[in-house]
């Protein structure tokens, strides 16, 4: 059975659209050897409020959504068996596939015996609600997190506005990845009526509208988290069941659906004046994220020079993150395209010169949910040697996917392309380790200290020392 990451959830697809996936062609992974992990006994160095940066607005779902839809083709709809014809639309997804995938080994699957095993099963089929769960499974035979299918429903219900800017939600962000916390879903942040509700970073949600979180199974946590974030069809708000302290009884807490301002959005400050050490949280690459990049660091550069720099990519959505590699350093860090006989890949290279400087001593952070293009900026960065890694492994979000419509309207996204580094391999699925690996746990959730970042400023100031 196919699984699939909540943060694809996100993407907006609608029938009759090839949609691109927010992975472009000119960025990859890498695999590196990981330090020993530290210690939580790190220096704390405290925050002054001096050269904090103006805040770039955006909303966290409206930054998830932006970089998994930037780049959307739309191609007239072509014609194939009706809709009712669940022999033919499986002999179309079929072909699709065989002509499309990014490997013709199929991830080991016997494409030809599959054909034939799912004939015989779609000549079965009585209703399009059994062929819809047919298809699922037919797509999930090739076992990768990105080729999917999506039902005609959630085609409109949920990827049916191009923005998230005017959808009512709840003012939830999640922490993904699933199964992180023992079994609970996590909130990352809260704004607009769940703050007003009493919902706050770090609680947890142990049920949804009365039913169990189950973080085990993936082939539903997307449905679970899109349903915290938007509702459900028809309703105008979320029952949650959350607990928000270990010494605490679970709470029932109902959210209204309406508008928020986002809360996990971009921000920058002075960490130390002696040494001079700044921090930019850079929560996104979309479009023109390379100049607010730029922009924030001579801000923090007004007084004088910045002795060492810390970025932070943790739950960074990804978009395109090329621009912003080019303000520290320059490469090729790899190949994309498809892994078929034949067929021609090109470099992932990054052209100089260099924007802001390539000495200053920089460390990056990282965490489950830094997402294809964060992914990449790792890549360079580490494979350069510009930047320390710092946290958890990333999301190893890193093939580049398609959607076809099917003539009932339903969608499947296909992986047609995979990023490899230069000695050939791929960290799809894996992430890409950090120099200094501190697991994320339940950082910055409450009152509990962000070691990941005190972590992070405790490598920077043996650097510059």
């Amino acid at each position: 059975m196919f699984r699939s990451r909540w943060v694809q959830a996100g993407l907006l697809m609608m029938a009759m659209f090839l949609i691109s996936a927010c992975a472009t062609p000119v960025e990859a992974p890498a695999t590196v050897e990981t330090g020993p992990s530290p210690t939580a006994n790190v220096v704390v160095v405290t925050a002054t409020p001096e050269a904090t940066a103006t805040e770039k607005p955006k909303n966290p779902v409206q930054a998830t959504m932006d970089a998994l839809t930037a780049r959307i083709t739309l191609v007239p709809p072509t014609r194939g068996p009706e809709p009712d014809d669940y022999v033919g639309m499986i002999e179309q997804a079929w072909n699709l596939i065989n002509e499309k995938y990014f490997s013709d080994e199929f991830n080991g699957v016997d494409w030809e015996a599959a054909l034939e095993e799912y004939r015989l099963l779609a000549a079965d089929v009585e209703t399009q609600e059994e062929f819809w769960v047919l298809m699922d499974e037919f797509v999930g035979e090739l076992g990768d997190d990105h080729s999917n299918f999506r039902t005609p429903a959630e085609v409109s219900a949920r990827y049916g506005g191009a923005t998230t800017g005017g959808r009512p939600w709840t003012g939830i962000d999640m922490w993904p990845p699933p199964g992180h916390l023992e079994g609970d879903l996590t909130v990352w942040c809260a704004s607009g009526p769940a703050e007003s509700a009493g919902i706050g970073k770090g609680d947890h949600i142990l049920a949804v509208n009365g039913e169990p979180v189950d973080v085990d199974d993936e082939t539903d946590l997307d449905d679970v988290i899109l349903t915290v974030m938007f509702g459900e069809e028809g309703m105008d708000h979320v029952d949650l069941t959350v607990q928000q302290g270990p010494d605490e009884d679970p709470r029932e807490v109902r959210i209204p659906l309406g508008g928020a301002p986002g809360c996990d959005g971009w921000s920058a400050e002075i960490l130390s004046n002696s040494p001079r050490i700044g921090y930019v949280r850079v929560a996104d690459f979309d479009s023109g994220s390379d100049t607010f990049l730029l922009d924030t660091i001579e801000s923090l550069e007004e007084d004088q020079p910045l002795d060492g720099l810390i970025l932070d990519i943790r739950h960074n959505p990804g978009g395109n993150s090329d621009a912003d590699i080019a303000l520290f350093t320059e490469g090729t860090f790899g190949t994309v395209g498809p892994k078929r006989e034949g067929k021609m890949r090109t470099l992932f290279k990054i052209r100089g010169p260099v924007k802001w400087n390539d000495t200053t001593p920089i460390v990056l952070l990282t965490d489950e949910s830094s997402h294809s293009a964060a992914d990449y900026f790792a890549v360079a960065m580490k494979l350069s040697g510009r930047a320390t890694l710092v946290g958890a492994a990333t999301a190893g979000n890193t093939d580049g996917w398609t959607s076809f419509s099917l003539p009932d309207g339903s969608l499947i996204g296909i992986a047609v392309m995979i990023l490899e580094l230069p000695d050939g391999t791929s960290i799809e699925g894996l992430g890409i380790q950090p120099d200094v690996i501190v697991p994320s746990d339940d950082w910055g959730m409450k009152d509990v200290p962000d070691i990941q970042l005190q972590t992070g400023i405790e490598v920077l100031l043996d650097q510059i020392q």
